[in-house]
């Protein structure tokens, strides 16, 4: 609920101390439903809570009859979307509420042929079809039956020039979206490529790695950088980009290779499907990319998993309200409150002032949390906003001004 007036630096902090003391009392009341993740199998979408190691996953979907496949998924806060055939369904996370068709990719309106990558990102998802080599955008807050669908071009050779390798997405230090994908080959040979691109740019992508051998499994770190894995047929996790990961793979993950991840950038993990032969350790693991620890989540033996999704956390973006105080020297320092909802207790739970590099923000309750001012080199308004996972930051007008 909006806060009607601004509170003072020390009244901010009698309430923090006092809301602490009165949530830690009720405890968490209300956890709710689980986080899980989903990845396809076979001919099926499977779930698991992100925080169970059991193995035991349920079906959400399946398709018992010959024809077409579960192509792709993309996962919200509320629904998991998938391509199959010429179509783009989705339904709610625990397989209900199914809308087949809910784009009909037989039209050129929302692209051509079956989906070949996605991504979900800022409420926007991006899908590249793989008649076409295109690549979509379709804003999911749009007006019911009249979505707005961008055509951003196409991107791809020809032979097998596809957008192998999945669709990742992260914003700049602007705030700007960067995509990117990996390319079976380059537009000079048949060695491949992993890329990144601006929607807001556009041109030509810019090439990160070249000469690599089938890339598989790209995701975005928050920070710009990136991580690709299986390049080399191999289950190595390699950073590039900016990014400096380098992990062998799980113990014991001879002969898989990485099919799809995720970077979960709340938890600072990456989550990833491993493919490989029948008696591989081929399944859903989970890397730490702090420790470098690996958790096995699922290891089942009767199928070969892909298209692994994070359900983001609850909510999406938080909300800011205010922020107390409100202003201060150009200089910077100290601290402010910022007062809103939907703040998570997160890895990535930081503050950005304008075009000022993200700071880390201390979690007090899910409707404040306590921000480092950093310095400003000008004078006057600069835009307060708020992430829970370093990607998806609020998108409310709550400024604080530089004297």
């Amino acid at each position: 609920r909006r806060h009607t007036r601004a509170m003072s630096s020390m009244a901010a902090k009698l309430n923090v101390v006092l809301v602490v003391a009165a949530f830690v009392a009720v405890g968490a009341a209300a956890a709710g439903e689980p986080r899980y993740v989903f990845w396809q199998a076979g001919n099926g979408i499977w779930r698991q809570p992100l925080a169970s190691t059991t193995g035991k996953a349920e079906c959400i979907y399946n398709i018992t009859s010959q024809g077409p496949e579960v192509d792709q998924l993309a996962v919200d806060a509320t629904h998991v979307y998938w391509g199959e055939l010429w179509c783009m369904n989705r339904a709610r996370h625990d397989g209900t509420g199914i809308e087949r068709c809910w784009l009909d990719l037989n039209q050129t309106r929302y692209g051509y042929g079956l989906v070949d990558n996605m991504v979900l990102f800022n409420r926007t998802l991006y899908y590249q079809t793989q008649a076409d080599y295109h690549l979509y955008a379709v804003e999911l807050d749009g007006p019911a039956g009249a979505l707005p669908v961008q055509d951003l071009g196409r991107f791809g050779y020809s032979g097998n020039g596809g957008m192998n390798g999945q669709l990742a997405a992260t914003t700049d230090a602007d705030g700007a979206v960067v995509l990117y994908w990996g390319l079976d080959e380059s537009e000079s040979g048949p060695t491949g490529e992993v890329v990144s691109w601006m929607p807001s740019v556009g041109g030509a992508p810019k090439v990160l790695l070249s000469s690599i051998a089938f890339p598989r499994g790209i995701g975005a770190l928050p920070s710009g950088g990136g991580v690709a894995g299986g390049y080399n047929n191999g289950p190595s996790l390699v950073g590039f980009g900016g990014a400096t990961i380098s992990n062998a793979g799980p113990p014991g993950a001879s002969g898989v290779e990485p099919c799809s991840l995720e970077v979960v950038g709340d938890l600072n993990a990456v989550v990833v499907a491993y493919v490989g032969q029948p008696g591989s350790p081929y399944g859903i693991y989970r890397l730490d990319l702090a420790t470098g620890t690996w958790a096995a989540l699922n290891t089942q033996s009767a199928w070969s998993p892909c298209y692994v999704h994070v359900a983001p956390l609850a909510g999406g973006a938080p909300t800011v309200h205010e922020v107390s105080p409100s202003s201060g020297p150009q200089a910077g320092g100290g601290t402010l409150f910022a007062l809103g909802a939907g703040f998570a207790d997160s890895k990535q739970l930081a503050c950005r002032f304008g075009q000022a590099v993200p700071s880390a923000a201390t979690f007090h309750t899910p409707e404040v949390i306590e921000c480092q001012v950093p310095p400003s080199p000008i004078a006057g308004k600069a835009l307060v906003q708020v992430t829970n996972d370093g990607s998806v930051w609020s998108a409310q007008q709550v400024f604080y001004t530089y004297k």
